[in-house]
Formats: C-alpha cells, sequence, structure tokens
C-alpha cells in the first residue's frame, strides 16, 4: 500500500487585474493593508465578494486569494477512494459563484495556484514475506531492506502477493529489460552491465534467503557460433556458459536437456550457425550465481551475423530454511552442487537421508519440485551414485543437486483437566520412555509436578509439562482426566 500527502493550499492567486474588480485596484488607489476585502470581479450590482488581499508581498501589485475548502493536508491511501478505483475530492469556494472566479481570471494580468504531493513509502521490511504478513495484500512494488536498519540500503522491489496462494515472488527489477539487438561486434564483444537497485550485499541476502530463484534468458540469432562466443558474468563474478536449465559449468542451452535442439551435434539451437533465425531460450535456476550482472556477445561482426537477447528480471520465492511435506515424508531441496557421497553425508547431518524414490507418483511429485536444480530436474538420490535425471548419466563425483528426505512423526497432545472440570496447563518439564498414552499419564501424574503431557506413539516419547513445581500438584482422587486437544506431524530433519 502507497501513501500519498496532497496539499492544495490556494487555487486562485491573482495579479493585476484592471478595473475596480481586485485587490491591484485597491492598492493602486491607496489601500496597502493585507486582509480581507470586498471587490466586484463582474461588476455588477449585488456583485460583491470576499476576498482575501495581499498587498506586501509584491510591492507593485495587489494580489488577489481565493481560498476553498481543501487547503488542509489529506492523505490518500488505498481505503480512501473505496471502490472508485481513484481518489476524488470537490473543491468547493464557498462564496463565489463560477462567473465570478471567471471574470477575475480573465481580467487578471495573471493567475497561478500552488500544489504539492509527498510520495509517502511503507516502511521497509525484510521480504516479500514480511510485507505479507504486515497485511499488505497489493501486488506493488515496496521498499525491502533483507539485513535490517544499520546495514546496506533498502531497495525497491516488486512483490508479486497474488500468483501463489501460500507464497508470495520477490520480483527484482534491472534497467534493461526489453529485446536488446547486437551486431558488429567480435573482439571485443559487445557488453551489456545489467544495474539493478539493491547492492550485490543485499541481491545475495536474498538468493540465499530464499528457496528457489531464477532469471528468463531468450536469445533470438542468426549466424552466430553462440556458445562458443557468448556468455554472462554471474554476481560472483564467474563467466557462466549455460543459457537456462543446465549445469552452470556446461556449455549447453535447455534444449539440450530435452533433446530438442536443432541439430543433435549442439548443445544449442544457435550452434547451427546458418542463415536460419533460431531462438535458445530458458531459466537459470542456479541461485548461487544469480542474478546475472553483465552479458557479453561476439560473432556478430559480419554483415550476416545478427543476435538479440532479453534478460528477465530476478525472481525468488520460499524460505530456504523451510521444508516441504507430503505424506509421512518430508523434503529439503539443496540446490548446492555437490558429489553423491557428499550429498549423502550432508543430509545425514540433518537427521535424514537422501530422498527414495518410491513410486512414480513420487518421482514426478519430486521433479516438479527439483526445477530449481542444475541440471533441471537431476538431483541425487539414496541410489549409489544413481542420479535422478532427464536421461543423462553423471559418475559419482558429479557435482548435482540432491534432496534430502526426513520423517514426519505425528504429535498428540493432551490437556488436563482439574477438578473443576477446567482445562489446565504448564511449560514443558520433562521428556520420558512410555510404551502408551495410558503410562504416559501415569507417569505424568507420578511425577507430582506434571499439569499435561503429549505422547508420541512413533517414539514413544512422553514430554510431561508443568506449571507448578512442588509435590502440591498431585490430584488426591487418583488419576487425573487428560483429552486429547490436537494432533500435528512435525518434519525431524534438522535445518539449523
Amino acid at each position: 500500500m502507497m501513501l500519498l500527502m496532497c496539499f492544495i493550499f490556494l487555487l486562485i492567486s491573482c495579479h493585476n487585474a484592471n478595473g475596480q474588480v481586485s485587490c491591484a485596484e485597491l492598492k493602486q488607489q491607496g489601500d496597502l493593508t493585507n486582509g480581507m476585502k470586498t471587490i466586484n470581479p463582474e461588476e455588477i450590482d449585488g456583485g460583491n465578494v470576499l476576498v482575501e488581499c495581499d498587498m506586501t508581498f509584491d510591492p507593485n501589485d495587489g494580489i488577489t486569494v481565493i481560498h476553498h475548502d481543501s487547503e488542509a493536508r489529506t492523505l490518500v491511501h488505498d481505503d480512501s477512494y473505496g471502490n472508485q478505483g481513484s481518489f476524488v475530492r470537490t473543491i468547493t469556494y464557498t462564496g463565489y459563484t463560477n462567473e465570478q472566479i471567471k471574470q477575475l481570471i480573465q481580467k487578471s494580468a495573471s493567475c497561478e495556484q500552488y500544489l504539492e504531493f509527498h510520495w509517502i513509502a511503507p516502511p521497509a521490511l525484510r521480504s516479500c514475506a514480511e510485507v505479507k504478513a504486515a497485511g499488505f495484500t497489493q501486488t506493488d512494488s515496496y521498499l525491502l531492506d533483507p539485513d535490517g536498519d544499520g546495514g546496506e540500503s533498502a531497495f525497491w522491489a516488486y512483490c508479486d502477493l497474488d500468483v501463489y496462494e501460500d507464497e508470495v515472488v520477490t520480483v527484482v527489477f534491472h534497467d534493461t529489460p526489453y529485446r536488446t539487438y547486437v551486431h558488429g561486434y567480435s573482439d571485443p564483444k559487445f557488453q551489456r552491465v545489467l544495474t539493478y537497485p539493491a547492492t550485490d550485499t543485499q541481491l545475495r541476502m536474498l538468493t540465499e534467503d530464499s528457496s528457489y530463484c531464477q532469471q528468463y534468458v531468450d536469445i533470438d540469432c542468426y549466424h552466430n557460433a553462440f556458445i562458443t562466443s557468448c556468455h554472462w558474468i554471474s554476481i560472483n563474478g564467474n563467466e557462466i556458459l549455460n543459457w537456462g536449465g543446465v549445469a552452470s559449468y556446461s556449455h549447453a542451452c535447455p534444449c539440450s536437456i530435452d533433446g530438442s535442439c536443432s541439430s543433435s551435434s549442439y548443445y544449442c539451437n544457435c550452434d547451427e550457425n546458418d542463415s536460419t533465425w533460431r531462438e535458445d531460450k530458458g531459466y537459470i535456476f542456479n541461485k548461487e550465481e544469480l542474478p546475472m550482472k553483465e552479458i557479453l556477445i561476439g560473432d556478430t561482426d559480419d554483415s550476416y551475423e545478427e543476435l538479440y537477447f532479453r534478460v528477465g528480471p530476478l525472481e525468488c520465492k520460499g524460505d530456504a530454511q523451510s521444508t516441504i511435506t507430503r505424506g509421512n515424508s518430508c523434503y529439503k531441496v539443496m540446490t548446492e552442487a555437490v558429489t553423491w557421497q557428499e550429498a549423502a553425508n550432508s543430509c545425514q547431518r540433518m537427521n535424514a537421508h537422501l530422498v527414495t524414490i518410491d513410486d512414480d507418483d513420487e518421482r514426478v511429485y519430486l521433479t516438479k519440485l527439483t526445477q530449481a536444480l542444475v541440471p533441471l530436474s537431476s538431483f541425487w538420490s539414496d541410489a549409489e551414485c544413481s542420479p535422478v535425471s532427464a536421461g543423462l548419466s553423471f559418475s559419482c563425483d558429479a557435482l548435482i543437486g540432491y534432496v534430502c528426505e526426513g520423517d514426519l512423526s505425528e504429535y498428540n497432545h493432551f490437556k488436563k483437566f482439574g477438578s473443576d472440570k477446567s482445562p489446565l496447563e504448564g511449560s514443558l518439564l520433562s521428556s520420558k520412555t512410555a510404551i502408551s498414552s495410558g503410562a504416559c499419564s501415569l507417569y505424568c501424574e507420578r511425577s507430582a509436578i506434571c499439569n499435561s503431557f503429549s505422547y508420541n506413539s512413533e517414539t514413544h516419547e512422553c514430554k510431561m509439562s508443568s506449571e507448578r513445581t512442588d509435590s502440591n500438584a498431585v490430584s488426591e482422587n487418583g488419576f487425573d482426566l487428560f483429552i486429547l486437544e490436537t494432533t500435528y506431524k512435525e518434519c525431524q530433519m534438522h535445518l539449523g
């Protein structure tokens, strides 16, 4: 939500009117005092009006000032215009007819009005997710400050709050969003630096905090040896040779993944280097290298060689510290490219394991989930050195992404009812092992300080809670009554 402060101080301020119609004539007649005075702009009987005369601002002239009812500061925001689509304010000049104002303007040498606007942006929040959590509902540009006060300066980003029900998308534009023509370059290459409204530090914080980032690139080429003459520079200063959906270290384009390149001999359509307009396009997903900071194009120096390119904005969504749940499992997509053994060790450190593909439905689900990985939809699974991939083969030492899978444990929360049948609740006291919910209740009762408990049937964990620390918490009438309040599932994967 953007705010606009509007000031309309004076609608009409007129100078040098002719005849007995204005403050200018009154000053010519010797009236040099400021204040409210009577004039007759229409020069007719009964046409007198009361106006303010400023006799001192201009030493040679008297200024006629007509006031209206909207000179106070006016705050304009989303809620101030309802369903009209825009803010509307009718300005009323009490005590003046339209004809009187018209005559005054026509008989004056000049008239002017003063209008002032102040654009007020909402306070900078850390992310578009915080923007949504703060109650903003309009997809718009907002000030973001990922590192908070005292660090890097805040920057403007576009928060798409509508595209997904549960997630928001942060979009950071650069200064070259249009289709750009390149011709006449070989050595040196054509060079275009992409400038973003955020510092590199802020951009890195955005990508690191997001679970998924992407940037679209579209290349149209004519007689261009593309893959050997073109590359882009990442935010880390690395020279990247992939053009969407494939590994950063590969000299390839998206068509090489699904086998749709115009020739099986090349990894990009543009590598045909022939007299046909060809296209390579797709999303770059390696968020560790995004956003693109510079693009360099060669092999367009001959008269028949041409190329167009377009680079989309940086788009990020999700929380890098979050997991995705499905059935009785939770998944964490890891975009870091590592060997199979390194991936297995990483998952183990998180109290998880490399994902196990149990059926085709899970394979399809994970393939869609891993669009953020490069090469596209290729990731290590628990099958040793055998990745899930789109028809590609890798050695155990290949560097690709991976998916960790953890277990979802079900927790039951019970609440104890006291002698007056009112629910009691306390803070966590301790955990014990119990063979059943009844045993958990018994332990809780015998602990002498337990007011409630929860029991996990899979881990046999009994968590006891209390708000008292003395033996008087023991019920004198035997076992207390515990009622199941909620059941929830929690991922056992450690992300810290």
